[in-house]
């Protein structure tokens, strides 16, 4: 099984000015460049995870049938401001401190594929968020609105309904799956958790009124879809 490294919080801001995009006049003359191949990114190797049964995800499935599941589902929204993608057609944006400059590179068949998308605003981390698409996967960089302070974190962030939590999960070539849990604290965010399978992989992730995560789970020998409450 293939070990999956989790990229973690790189730097924090703590801010409780605004809750929402600052519309501050941008600083034109300040120009960052961010290029994910080659920026510094200390990830943290969850081998030690993957060793412990503690930390396999079965151990934390409480079973709930379709019906709540679907209802839960139906209930839930991500709690950040989706927006159209900035950087669609150029490769740049704008932000009250400067300009920040990203380095794509988008020959599709390369190992070094880059790009990047815009995703939203998070007003519970005062931050940007941006997919950066890789060759083999994605991450989320989460981006400060008021300094150019980041996170890189493995895959979508999905809010909690109390602003407290989010979680992220990765599949990972069809044979296993790891789901990441952070906690939120005066607009920073911060590792908490890592739950690994080898048995099912994950088909969705939200959090329910009693800000509980609930899960779908795909078998990997049967195929069978079954639904569940994780008990963290």
């Amino acid at each position: 099984m293939n070990k999956i490294l989790l990229v973690a919080l790189l730097s924090v801001v703590v801010s409780c000015e605004n809750k929402k995009p600052s519309s501050q006049k941008v600083d034109s003359s300040k120009v960052y460049t961010y290029d994910f191949q080659s920026d510094s990114i200390h990830p943290i190797d969850v081998s030690a995870y993957y060793s412990n049964e503690e930390f396999k995800l079965e151990k934390q499935l409480i079973p709930i049938n379709k019906e709540e599941f679907d209802k839960d589902s139906a209930d839930f929204t991500n709690n950040f401001i989706s927006k159209p993608d900035l950087l669609e057609d150029r490769d740049s944006l704008a932000l009250p401190y400067g300009t920040i400059k990203f380095i794509k590179r988008k020959q599709r068949d390369r190992d070094d594929f880059t790009d990047y998308r815009y995703m939203g605003f998070a007003p519970n981390l005062d931050s940007h968020l941006l997919s950066i698409d890789l060759y083999d996967g994605s991450y989320t960089l989460i981006l400060n609105d008021k300094l150019y302070t980041y996170g890189v974190v493995d895959g979508e962030p999905i809010f909690s309904l109390d602003n407290k939590n989010f979680a992220t999960f990765r599949n990972d070539e069809g044979h296993s799956s790891s789901l990441t849990l952070y906690a939120i604290s005066e607009q920073s965010f911060s590792f908490e958790k890592f739950l690994w399978s080898d048995e099912h992989l994950i088909e969705s992730v939200f959090w329910n009124s009693e800000n509980k995560l609930v899960i779908s789970l795909l078998a990997i020998e049967s195929g069978a879809t079954t639904y569940y409450k994780i008990n963290i």
